[in-house]
């Protein structure tokens, strides 16, 4: 026998709280029991009931009927999605014919690119149909092309800048130097001299070019005969006789 005999409390033995000012007399007891008091339990949502399924003291069945056609219907998406995966798990993605680069050619994926690789399984770990796998792969491409395209118009931007610090005659100034590059040092320099496109790099060049023909130079300066007739350790460090 517990510290409390449950036998000796009985509900007539419920204080009945009588409030003043003539309000309404409240039963404690059948406020605090939902069952012996439907009014109070019309007004309570079941416990664990979401929101948006109760109203008015009461259940909504329009809500509820929503609720399951969605769920009927979100079941049905997904068997039809699962009938369009790949059967083998094996993903082939196809560009659009329409996606061409700027010189207005298709273009085709890398299938030894790296992305490619991590596309696939991308395509498979989430369960994507091929429509979307293709789609997934046409936003990659189109967003690599805005990126080339703006970084070729940045280096553009850049060798202007370069083409304007060495004036108008620009092309005449960068011409002499690979001719008299060449004609000091041989054909194969013309190569190397590709790689200076700064303003400073074709100034550099200028100077190194006049020591090795002791001129002057100008945009129009050629090498002369004697000086290409010249062996090229001469031409680079003079003759030691």
């Amino acid at each position: 026998m517990g510290l409390l005999d449950l036998n000796q409390s009985k509900a007539s033995d419920t204080p009945v709280v009588a409030p003043a000012d003539g309000a309404p007399v409240v039963d404690v007891q059948a406020a605090a029991n939902p069952v012996a008091n439907p009014e109070v339990a019309a007004v309570v949502a079941p416990e664990g009931l979401p929101e948006g399924l109760w109203a008015d003291g009461k259940l909504n069945v329009d809500a509820i009927k929503a609720l399951h056609e969605e769920a009927t219907k979100f079941k049905t998406t997904q068997s039809e999605r699962e009938a369009l995966l790949p059967k083998d798990g094996v993903y082939t993605i196809a560009l659009p014919s329409d996606l061409k680069d700027d010189a207005g050619q298709p273009i085709k994926i890398d299938e030894t690119a790296p992305a490619y690789k991590v596309l696939l399984e991308a395509s498979k770990e989430l369960k994507l149909t091929p429509a979307e796998a293709n789609g997934f792969a046409e936003k990659m491409v189109r967003l690599q092309l805005e990126e080339a395209r703006a970084d070729m118009k940045a280096e553009a931007d850049r060798v202007a800048g370069e083409q304007k610090l060495l004036g108008e005659n620009y092309k005449a100034r960068i011409e002499t130097l690979r001719n008299g590059f060449v004609a000091q040092l041989g054909e194969d320099t013309a190569d190397l001299f590709a790689g200076v496109n700064t303003a400073k790099g074709v100034i550099a060049a200028e100077r190194l070019l006049a020591k090795l023909t002791g001129t002057n130079l100008s945009p129009t300066a050629q090498p002369t005969q004697q000086q290409t007739a010249l062996p090229a350790h001469e031409r680079i460090y003079g003759s030691r006789a």
